[in-house]
C-alpha cells in the first residue's frame, strides 16, 4: 500500500491510498538432448528432458510427456535430479506418448535446472524421426501451463553407424 498525504496553508490535508499488486511468474523452457545424433537400428538410445526457469517465481511440474515416434519403446528411467520426485512412470515396452507424473507437483526455483533421463530402443527402420517432449503444470504465464520441445533423430539403414569428425 501506498500513501499519498497533501498538506497546505490554503486547504485542509488530504490523504489517498493506492495498492499495487506484483505477482512473480515463473518462466521454464524445456529442452531434449539425446547421447547421440544418429542411432543403429534396434539400438538403445539415452534421452535427456531439461527444465529451466528463469522466472522469479518457483515453477510446478505436474507430469512430463513424450510423444515417442513410431516404432520406438519406452525401456526405463534412469536419471536426472526430477527422478526422486515421480510418483508414476511408462511401463517398459510402451509406445506412442509416455507420461511421467509427480504428486505432489515437483517444483522447479527461480534460476534452478531439473532433469529426467530415459532410454528408448530405436526401431529396426531406418529413417529420420522428430520427438516431441512437453511439461505441464504452473511453467510460464503465456502457455497455459503446457512447454514443449522437439528433437530430431536418425536411425541409419544398417547395423553400423558412422561418425566422421574433421580436425
Amino acid at each position: 500500500i501506498n500513501k499519498a498525504v497533501i498538506v497546505s496553508d490554503e486547504t485542509s490535508p488530504y490523504s489517498n491510498n493506492a495498492t499495487l499488486l506484483v505477482t512473480a511468474i515463473p518462466n521454464v523452457s524445456i529442452t531434449k538432448t539425446s547421447n547421440q545424433a544418429v542411432y543403429a537400428t534396434s539400438d538403445t538410445g539415452t534421452f535427456t528432458l531439461t527444465l529451466t526457469n528463469t522466472g522469479y517465481y518457483t515453477a510446478t511440474l505436474d507430469s512430463l510427456e513424450d510423444a515417442l515416434p513410431n516404432n520406438f519403446q519406452y525401456r526405463w528411467t534412469n536419471g536426472g535430479s526430477l527422478y526422486a520426485s515421480l510418483t508414476s512412470q511408462p511401463t517398459t515396452g510402451s509406445t506412442g506418448t509416455v507420461r511421467w507424473k509427480f504428486n505432489p507437483a515437483a517444483t522447479i526455483a527461480p534460476g534452478q535446472t531439473k532433469t529426467l533421463t530415459f532410454r528408448v530402443k530405436t526401431p529396426i527402420v531406418g529413417v529420420n524421426y522428430t520427438n516431441t517432449a512437453r511439461g505441464y503444470g504452473v511453467l510460464a504465464s503465456s502457455t497455459n501451463g503446457v512447454i514443449s520441445t522437439t528433437l530430431p533423430i536418425g536411425i541409419a539403414e544398417n547395423e553400423e553407424v558412422m561418425v566422421k569428425s574433421v580436425d
